[in-house]
């Protein structure tokens, strides 16, 4: 629905500037257009308190019938949030998007090692042992799951189209790594990050990332008649919300999402 209307507010204004209009970039000229993404965010940042608040409730509800009842969970907190599993998981979960996009899907490593491997092994890798690897903490693994699953999508598409650009038979590896040490149960700044080989983006694309009107994405919805309003086949990329959502979760916590990139290497996020 936000998509679409987005889409509708673009085809107004092609409607009085009579030409192809690139809101991510009038932004900075049109106070109009600040107003609205700065309502976008205030939008999420409800959203998401309002939905933590009823889920939370009903997870509590739920958790006194104890057939309901799952280990490990109170209401919406997941008192042992494995990061490495929630990236595992939306690997798997982007990787069938991947292979219905495009018919292909690029490797997916964590500090170097494949990621299968990282949370299976019983050998230590990077001096930690299986169990210390997967040591978990309390947090709403809902969130982290779809920051990682956005970011992780973006990065396994650009990957895939430079290995079809040239023509390999294979796309390069995501590459995942944790700082530090794996237990986030102690206090201390910890960091992810995920940097693919993909196409990266000028100086100008970086500016733009960050806006609800902007998307890198060239085959998709131009007019709001394209967007129906429950389609079953989402596409994989292509509405621009993606990194701006996930920000917002992100800051919503106390942290940040950061934006790296080299035209022609790759991104780091």
């Amino acid at each position: 629905g936000l998509a679409k209307g987005i889409l509708e507010f673009k085809e107004s204004l092609e409607m009085q500037f009579k030409d192809n209009c690139d809101l991510a970039f009038l932004r900075d000229e049109l106070e109009v257009l600040c107003a609205i993404e700065e309502s976008l965010d205030q939008f999420f940042t409800n959203r998401t308190t309002m939905r933590l608040l009823t889920a939370h409730v009903a997870h509590l509800s739920a958790a006194d019938e104890p057939e309901r009842r799952i280990e490990g969970r109170l209401g919406t907190l997941n008192q042992q949030t494995q990061p490495v599993l929630l990236l595992f998981q939306a690997y798997e979960s982007a990787s069938k998007m991947c292979v219905r996009d495009f018919g292909m899907v690029p490797d997916f490593t964590i500090n170097g090692v494949p990621v299968e491997r990282y949370m299976s092994s019983v050998n230590a890798i990077d001096g930690l042992t299986l169990s210390e690897r997967m040591r978990g903490f309390t947090y709403v693994d809902t969130h982290l799951y779809y920051i990682g699953f956005e970011i992780l999508k973006n990065a396994m598409r650009t990957s895939v189209i430079v290995a079809k650009e040239k023509g390999l038979s294979e796309a390069p590896p995501v590459q995942a790594t944790f700082s530090g040490d794996s237990d986030w149960s102690q206090p201390g700044q910890r960091i992810i990050k995920i940097a693919d080989q993909g196409a990266g983006m000028t100086r100008h694309e970086i500016a733009k990332a960050w806006s609800y009107f902007y998307s890198s994405v060239q085959d998709r919805p131009k007019v709001a008649a394209d967007v129906t309003d429950f389609d079953s086949r989402a596409p994989m990329a292509g509405y621009g919300f993606g990194l701006p959502v996930s920000r917002t979760l992100t800051r919503y916590f106390g942290g940040a999402l950061d934006l790296n990139s080299i035209p022609g290497t790759g991104t780091d996020v």
